[in-house]
């Protein structure tokens, strides 16, 4: 069998098990022990618990920018120029959450069809 590019010879043993031409996990092999530890559902929330994390960080660092601060110059403030910028930081942040709860919301009514039902992404836990 011939899968885009990798045919019966050279690549393909190396694709089947996941490693490139010089014998290194590939990336993707990480995930694949992960969910063969912790199973797809954990898996699956882990993953949309880190990209939800990594949007926080996004959304502070350019709240942080908007307002033409850095974490030295947050460090050399007086502990109430800190706080207040830490406070409109987190208010900043706060809007950008509430924006995307609302267009998921808004999405999922969306796809709901007539009924307004939210669409759900279903997973199911294949690991034994």
């Amino acid at each position: 069998m011939s899968v885009a590019g990798i045919g019966g010879g050279g690549w393909a043993a190396y694709a089947a098990r996941g490693l490139n031409k010089v014998g290194v996990a590939s990336e993707g092999e990480g995930d694949i022990a992960a969910v063969r530890k912790d199973g797809l559902t954990t898996f699956a929330k882990n993953a949309k618990k880190e990209a939800w994390l990594e949007k926080l960080r996004q959304w502070r660092e350019e709240a942080m920018k908007a307002m033409g601060l850095t974490e030295e110059k947050l460090a050399s403030m007086s502990s109430e120029a800190r706080s207040n910028a830490l406070r409109q930081i987190e208010e900043a942040v706060q809007r950008k959450i509430k924006e995307a709860m609302e267009l998921a919301r808004e999405e999922g009514k969306r796809k709901g069809g007539e009924n307004g039902q939210m669409s759900v992404p279903q997973f199911i836990d294949f690991s034994v």
